[in-house]
């Protein structure tokens, strides 16, 4: 179970990194905000994997920080879709 959530959240970290360079790319007048919001995502992602590392048996034990992670990735797609901050219906 814990080797498959790590394969799993593998796959999702590599492929919102992916999708998160590209989204980046095309926003460089608001670059600030896409870039924190980045840097955040990354921050949390670091900090995951080492408690992935540190406790490889034991994958629940870093469960507050998955989700910590996904609400970043989650801020960070929402920075990219509006980086001025208005709404995604603007």
């Amino acid at each position: 179970m814990a080797t498959m959530r790590t394969l799993w959240t593998a796959a999702v970290v590599t492929a919102v990194g992916a999708f998160f360079v590209c989204g980046a790319a095309g926003q460089q007048q608001t670059q600030s905000p896409v870039v924190t919001a980045r840097e955040d995502y990354e921050r949390s992602v670091a900090t995951y994997r080492q408690c992935i590392a540190a406790n490889p048996n034991n994958a629940n034990a870093c469960e507050e920080l998955h989700h910590i992670m996904n609400a970043k990735a989650a801020i960070y797609i929402q920075t990219i879709r509006t980086p001025t901050g208005g709404s995604k219906h603007d």
